[in-house]
């Protein structure tokens, strides 16, 4: 069975290598934290999953209330399960309309075709009946 100080040195490498799979340069995380304003530590780039259980449970006494903690982010997270599913939702029908218009425009620019090669036609026959 491994030791918490093993537990927590292997958390820290897991945390190191995640950062070094999602960085962003320096402009890209300014904007995102320009578009997507938050307080929540979870969203900051260099989030410490250690250190935030800390700051959850600073001593063995507060660990009483683990099971109003675990509530609480299990209500987070059907929160945001639920923003997801709206968000793929819009997505999805924003694809379909997009495909809608394309089809539109492309019925469209059939039509103007049609339409010019018919006045070409007209005026080719016009300019024949003159001579």
């Amino acid at each position: 069975m491994a030791t918490f100080d093993e537990e927590e040195d292997y958390l820290e490498a897991e945390d190191e290598h995640l950062n070094d799979i999602v960085s962003f340069s320096s402009d890209v995380q300014f904007a995102i934290d320009q578009i997507l304003i938050s307080d929540d530590p979870l969203d900051k780039p260099d989030f410490n999953a250690v250190d935030y259980i800390n700051t959850l449970f600073p001593t063995e006494q507060s660990l009483v209330n683990i099971d109003d903690v675990v509530n609480n982010i299990r209500g987070k997270i059907r929160s945001l399960d639920g923003e997801i599913r709206d968000v793929v939702r819009e997505q999805k029908t924003a694809g379909e309309d997009g495909k809608e218009s394309l089809q539109q425009a492309q019925t469209a620019i059939q039509d103007l075709f049609t339409r010019i090669k018919d006045i070409k036609t007209r005026a080719e026959k016009s300019e024949e009946m003159r001579y």
